[in-house]
């Protein structure tokens, strides 16, 4: 009973410790980091009253009527930020002064890129370190620390969809979910830039026989005459995937497994018909296929 006992407050100690441990490790990144920060934002204030020392290197930009007209912080991920001088008629190409990185586990709280210097303006940036958020303030020229976070407005600088904490999105393998960024301030993929990317299932090949001609990729045949589609998919990992061909002339038929063929014939009424054949799936999770050239066949029937 006594080697029991001696285990139990051994484990009970070990735990104990190891859980002390971390909060301490956290709170010493999380401090860390927002002073990080704030050291940062007082750089930004000194650099803000000597404008003038950069106009040499906006210069390079576009020619000597170019000035230094602003400073930025502006994240180009969640670790990593940058203090940059904006110089005149060309806002997206930055002059670099300085690049940091938080410590490992601390990252901004997603949604802003950072901010554009403006001390008429109140404005805030939220780190987070497993889970324990921290804001800091910049309200005129005075940064202020606080816990938890709530976002505020502010002018934010352009950059990458990663650096607002978001990410870009194949939208042929993957749909995008959550939030959506677009816009001028998204510099890479303005048009798929998502909180995150869920995983969709996605047509690999689809054709026919006969084949359609290789250069418009159009299957022309003659009325009544059977075609033979092929397919081959990636299920992806949300089972079971509901798999369905649209023959574009009203038919659909239900398909199972990743690969097979599916026959069809295909009347016209009219001089000649054109027909999209369409493959789609859907997954238990709702998540449909992207459709594209791969997933579809144009069918002109004469």
């Amino acid at each position: 009973m006594r080697v029991i006992k001696y285990f139990v407050q051994y484990t009970l100690f070990i735990a104990g410790f190891l859980i002390l441990s971390g909060a301490l490790f956290r709170e010493g990144v999380l401090f860390h980091s927002t002073d990080q920060l704030r050291r940062a934002i007082s750089r930004m204030d000194s650099l803000s009253r000597r404008l003038d020392d950069f106009d040499t290197q906006c210069q390079t930009l576009g020619g000597p009527g170019v000035r230094a007209e602003d400073i930025q912080l502006r994240f180009t991920d969640s670790n990593t930020f940058a203090i940059e001088i904006i110089c005149q008629f060309f806002p997206n190409q930055p002059v670099e002064v300085e690049t940091l990185s938080f410590l490992p586990y601390a990252n901004k709280i997603s949604g802003k890129s950072g901010f554009i210097w403006d001390p008429s303006t109140i404005t805030n940036i939220g780190i987070e370190v497993l889970q324990r958020k921290s804001t800091v303030l910049l309200d005129g020229d005075r940064v202020k620390i606080s816990q938890g976070y709530e976002e505020l407005e502010g002018s934010m600088p352009a950059t990458s969809c990663v650096g607002f904490g978001y990410m870009c999105c194949d939208l042929v393998t993957y749909t995008g979910e959550g939030s959506q960024l677009s816009g001028n301030q998204i510099l890479d993929c303005s048009d798929n830039c998502f909180e995150t990317c869920a995983p969709r299932p996605t047509v690999l090949q689809f054709s026919s026989d006969p084949t359609p001609d290789l250069t418009t990729q159009i299957l022309t045949i003659s009325r009544d005459t059977e075609v033979t589609f092929y397919y081959n998919v990636d299920l992806g990992k949300n089972r079971p995937v509901d798999t369905i061909l649209d023959f574009g002339d009203g038919n659909v038929q239900s398909l199972e497994g990743g690969d097979g063929t599916a026959p069809h014939i295909y009347t016209c009424a009219q001089a000649t018909c054109t027909y999209t054949a369409t493959l789609t799936m859907t997954d238990s999770k709702g998540i449909q296929s992207a459709v594209t050239n791969i997933s579809t066949l144009t069918v002109l029937v004469q």
